[in-house]
């Protein structure tokens, strides 16, 4: 989505100054934002060596992993969240045209703003449902102490 050039700033030939507190915000905020994406490309190189690593002992040694499937999923799974969170920072999440492309500016703007906030929505009810996902594993995990063993806090089979 396009926008009207800023005006320029005080002496007219450059695009207005940021207050000191935006920039500083900007520039955090797009350094997470390049944090995440390497760590996004450290996912997919991840993903590969397990996908591999996972093909080479089905096909080649004969003995199959069982959790290279599940670990992938979980991987693509970071993959998408880090990538959606610069698509955002940028613009460049998915969008519908067809309506939004006959609006003017400002209702562009509003119906902007809205999908932002529907996100934030949806970025919160994902923190709490992880939140009391956490927990419950937390919590599941403490009753299946035996003796003074303790098993693994994350795993659902036993």
């Amino acid at each position: 989505m396009q926008f009207p050039p800023s005006p320029p700033d005080e002496s007219g030939r450059g695009p207005p100054r940021e207050p000191p507190a935006l920039s500083g915000l900007d520039r955090l905020i797009g350094g997470l934002a390049w944090f995440a994406a390497a760590l996004g490309a450290g996912v997919v190189i991840l993903m590969m060596t397990v996908v591999i690593y996972s093909v080479i002992n089905r096909y080649v040694l004969g003995t199959p992993v069982t959790w290279s499937d599940e670990l992938s999923g979980y991987l693509v799974v970071a993959l998408v969240m880090l990538g959606a969170a610069e698509a955002l920072r940028r613009g460049d999440h998915i969008s519908v045209d067809l309506i939004t492309g006959r609006l003017g500016p400002g209702r562009q703007r509003l119906v902007e703003a809205w999908g932002n906030i529907l996100v934030l929505v949806v970025a919160v009810s994902l923190l709490i449902s992880g939140k009391a996902t956490i927990q419950y594993s937390v919590d599941r995990s403490e009753e299946r102490r035996v003796g003074k063993e303790c098993r693994s806090r994350w795993s659902p089979y036993h």
